[in-house]
């Protein structure tokens, strides 16, 4: 009797087994079914002089797309970047707009295009307001000490802009906006690439009627001011990792100025062209 209980006792455990057996690879292949998986689109970073992944940086890194720049309905780039986060901008007595990170002064932060260093800077302040946000595909900033990359300038960080490059075919935009204080800002983009050869071009035009918060004191809170910004480039696909690129900027801003009873204009005229 005791030889044929051990008997069924071990068969039903066998049978239990079998079927746990089962259920565990029922479960195993619903699951494999009920599996989404997503390829996210790779980001990378070239803030750092080589492009990497986000992910494999050591320091504080911020993206701004230009679906976001778009959505927040914003024109100059102190504008956007008022908006975000551990990010402080600050005026100086010529109501230029500059940026702090890290808690240290406008002057150390770099400001490139394309990886470029944006010239202009006015007792160590680089006018934000300078910077169209027309043709920007991507902004990325860098909280943290990069001088051993960029010098003394980046010691509280970097911010890059990286503007649109041509696709295939070709292409062409025009966008105005308007908004109180008689601010206007107009953009022409035309961009076009047949096989290796891409061609761009940007041009920007932006008035601001000033505006005046203290009333009859003689001065304005913002005297009146206009700019042109233009932005040509051309690249050339010599083979994959193999890429020729010139660009250019120009731009001239003119600004009526009263003081008192005086009557004044403020003229900048700058341009550079970068090859690499």
């Amino acid at each position: 009797m005791n030889t044929f209980q051990n008997i069924r006792l071990q068969f039903a455990a066998l049978c239990f087994l079998w079927a746990g057996m089962l259920v565990a690879q029922e479960v195993e292949r619903d699951s494999a079914q009920t599996i989404l998986i997503q390829n996210l689109d790779e980001v990378v970073l070239t803030a750092t002089r080589t492009e990497r992944q986000l992910s494999s940086l050591p320091l504080p890194v911020q993206i701004i797309s230009q679906d976001a720049i778009r959505n927040t309905n914003t024109l100059r780039l102190s504008e956007i970047l008022n908006e975000q986060t551990g990010l402080i901008t600050v005026s100086d007595f010529g109501s230029a707009e500059g940026i702090q990170l890290q808690g240290l002064d406008a002057q150390y932060t770099l400001i490139l295009i394309n990886g470029v260093p944006l010239i202009g800077r006015s007792a160590g302040t680089l006018d934000l307001k300078r910077v169209a946000l027309g043709n920007i595909k991507q902004i990325e900033i860098v909280k943290g000490a990069s001088s051993s990359l960029y010098g003394s300038e980046a010691l509280g960080g970097v911010i890059n802009i990286i503007t649109e490059t041509p696709k295939e075919g070709l292409e062409g935009s025009l966008t105005h906006r308007s908004s109180s204080f008689d601010i206007h800002d107009s953009n022409i983009q035309i961009s076009s690439k047949k096989k290796k050869l891409g061609i761009s071009l940007f041009v920007n035009r932006y008035e601001n009627g000033g505006f005046d918060l203290t009333g009859d004191d003689g001065l304005n809170s913002l005297d009146p001011y206009s700019n042109w910004t233009i932005n040509p480039s051309i690249t050339y696909d010599f083979a994959e990792e193999t890429k020729l690129y010139v660009s250019g900027r120009y731009f001239e801003q003119q600004q009526d100025l009263t003081i008192l009873e005086n009557q004044g204009e403020a003229n900048i005229d700058e341009w550079n062209v970068h090859v690499r």
